[in-house]
């Protein structure tokens, strides 16, 4: 059974799908059953989920999924519907296959939670991940989720040269919710790091508080080191996943009920050469304009309106040169300027120092003068939302 992508629904949670190092190549959880809570956003009245071994060499054999409606106060809860794939129970995904459930009819009450269990009786690979593990999930082992006196499941780690981690998900890509007879919004959040850092998680966030009328979600398509013009190179370049301009077509054009996709890219087509990347892949303003223009003329095309925010400031960062920073510039004032895309995100107005806009603010930084803390994602959710209610979005 084929990934089938038929609009009728909205996505409210997805990660993108990237290989993994050699480092985790080969690893496998063992045969058990992934366990996480993620957010229906508008509600509605049917649901389906995507599962991907994209990058699996071997199938994978899914013996059961199912879920719930998360409702206050009602602690674990045990009214878990199964979920089919061509109306069968189990699915096995082939290597490099993508798959959905069948669409389950069952609703699900706006700005509420969903868990979804997925049961593996062969194993489960860490094939096909995102790499930054910014939702929570467990791992139980055969049998043992609803076993009674069960103690929960286990938050796994992983190490990574001496640094402890949380573990990627792994083979879950997606919740789509379907809700008849209303409008429909649908929000992919498309870059790197800082994308799958979280801040389309603080949008969420933001919309549920304006009460967003309607079917709409928010989905998280950031992969760590990606870059906008090239794969990712080096000892993670597995991690850091396909170009931008590649990936684009399946991440967010393929997305259930995408309508708006804003994008905050390209800091890594600066940073990486030299470092991750051979140093003959330096980049131009032009090069990375070209760029964003590939994206926006593939939105277009497939009737989705395109927002980019402003590459943040990274002086200080290893990889900054003053060289570097003129092509930021230059590429900002162009984002700002241009008559091309649906609008802009002035995100580097926002998190930049007031008395030195070349770097981040201090409390917005994580502390490599590159990545925003959370203080810095909830100021990029605020921007974005306040950019989305301007040009009347929601």
């Amino acid at each position: 059974m084929e990934i089938e992508v038929d609009h009728s629904g909205v996505i409210t949670w997805c990660q993108a799908i990237t290989a993994v190092p050699g480092a985790l190549q080969g690893q496998d959880l063992g045969p058990g059953t992934l366990r996480m809570s993620l957010a229906v956003g508008g509600g509605g009245d049917g649901v389906r989920i995507y599962l991907s071994n994209r990058y699996g060499p071997e199938p994978v054999t899914v013996t059961g999924a199912r879920v719930a409606a998360e409702l206050p106060d009602e602690g674990d809860p045990k009214n878990s519907i199964p979920l089919t794939f061509g109306s069968r129970a189990s699915v096995v995904l082939a290597a490099g296959q993508e798959i959905s459930s069948d669409l389950l009819d069952s609703s699900f009450p706006r700005n509420s939670r969903l868990r979804l269990s997925v049961d593996f009786a062969g194993g489960i690979p860490l094939t096909s991940v995102n790499s930054v593990a910014t939702d929570e999930w467990l791992y139980f082992p055969p049998g043992a989720e609803n076993a009674p006196g069960s103690t929960g499941g286990k938050r796994l780690e992983i190490d990574l040269g001496g640094r402890l981690q949380p573990m990627p998900l792994p083979l879950v890509a997606a919740l789509e919710v379907r809700r008849k007879g209303d409008g429909k919004l649908g929000i992919v959040g498309f870059g790197d790091s800082i994308t799958a850092g979280g801040w389309p998680d603080h949008l969420s966030e933001l919309m549920r508080g304006a009460d967003v009328p309607g079917s709409w979600g928010v989905g998280n398509r950031g992969i760590s080191g990606n870059r906008l013009l090239r794969d990712g190179a080096g000892l993670f370049g597995a991690w850091f996943g396909t170009a931008g301009v590649q990936r684009f077509a399946y991440d967010v054009l393929d997305t259930p009920g995408v309508t708006h996709v804003f994008v905050l890219e390209g800091i890594n087509d600066l940073l990486h050469p030299g470092m991750a990347a051979p140093e003959d892949e330096e980049v131009s303003a032009t090069d990375l304009i070209d760029g964003y223009r590939a994206l926006v003329a593939m939105a277009h095309a497939s009737k989705i309106k395109i927002l980019l925010c402003t590459i943040l400031p990274f002086s200080g960062a290893e990889g900054y040169t003053s060289e570097r920073e003129k092509v930021r510039q230059e590429v900002n004032d162009w984002i700002r300027t241009s008559d091309e895309t649906d609008g802009y995100v002035p995100t580097d107005a926002i998190l930049a120092d007031p008395h030195d806009p070349t770097r981040l603010l201090a409390d917005f930084d994580i502390g490599d003068h590159l990545h925003p803390n959370i203080q810095g994602q909830k100021a990029i959710a605020r921007s974005i939302h306040a950019a989305a209610q301007r040009a009347g979005i929601y």
